[in-house]
């Protein structure tokens, strides 16, 4: 009983160290506050179920351990987002923005701005299939970068590579999807 006391005081004593951290962490990856939340809190599962090797570890690996464990749940989380998504878009037609299909739907706009709308719904459709026949790390990088904005320094220690590894890498993804792109426009052209 004393032991359980001791566990409980220091699984307290991590999450109020280390819960805000691996909030933003979590939100940095996957950007949504409900995952976010759920990330933390499987991590702190995870530190439970793992506390006594994760007491006898010293401070700074500990620490390490424990943001290395929430940064894998949350990308991992991402990539299951992804595959889900990608599963709901094959059978919905990829309806990636229900508001937006409202508003070509039931605006009572003037053509151009309805064709517009449709354009921005096939533009979204289109680089959507792009991302998911990137790599999950390709998909990842522009994710962060381009819809997440974050800078090149937040990539890098989300993603645990070095600055010019993510500059490398974005440029690489960012070739690969053009290519994908282009292939795909070349043959709507057919």
């Amino acid at each position: 009983m004393h032991n359980d006391k001791k566990d409980s005081e220091l699984i307290a004593e991590y999450y109020d160290k280390y819960e805000q951290k691996l909030y933003r962490l979590s939100y940095a990856v996957l950007g949504d506050i409900w995952q976010a939340e759920e990330a933390v809190q499987e991590t702190f599962l995870k530190v439970i179920r793992y506390r006594n090797m994760i007491k006898r570890m010293p401070e700074e690996k500990r620490s390490a351990y424990i943001t290395k464990t929430a940064r894998n749940i949350a990308v991992d989380m991402y990539r299951k987002n992804k595959r889900d998504k990608e599963a709901v878009c094959s059978l919905q037609g990829d309806d990636d923005s229900s508001e937006l299909a409202d508003n070509i739907l039931w605006s009572h706009a003037d053509p151009s701005v309805k064709s517009n709308m449709a354009d921005e719904v096939e533009n979204r459709q289109l680089i959507t299939g792009i991302l998911g026949r990137l790599s999950d790390d390709d998909a990842l990088v522009l994710q962060l970068r381009i819809v997440r904005q974050l800078s090149v320094r937040e990539t890098a220690d989300l993603m645990r590579l070095t600055e010019a590894a993510v500059r490398k890498k974005y440029e690489r993804a960012v070739k690969r999807a053009r290519k994908l792109l282009m292939k795909e426009m070349m043959l709507d052209g057919e």
